[in-house]
């Protein structure tokens, strides 16, 4: 829940928010199947969103904060 709220004020532009936001309930999705390579996959998919978007509506220091997050999980 807390990588969730974070991904949603940081991402500001809504574009943003609801693109980690998917990747998110995609992760959760397959955790909840048992399915922990799709779960896996879905965590690099949303960190390699932050990367991409660092610079680019995401700042790095909540860039950081939200990979630090994901690495939770």
């Amino acid at each position: 829940d807390s990588l969730r709220n974070h991904s949603s004020v940081y991402g500001g532009k809504p574009g943003i928010a609801h693109s980690l936001s998917v990747k998110l309930d995609a992760a959760e999705a397959a955790e909840k199947r048992g399915n922990l390579q799709a779960k896996a996959g879905a965590l690099g998919a949303f960190e390699n969103e932050v990367r991409a978007k660092t610079g680019k509506g995401l700042t790095a220091a909540q860039a950081r904060v939200l990979l630090t997050l994901a690495k939770t999980l």
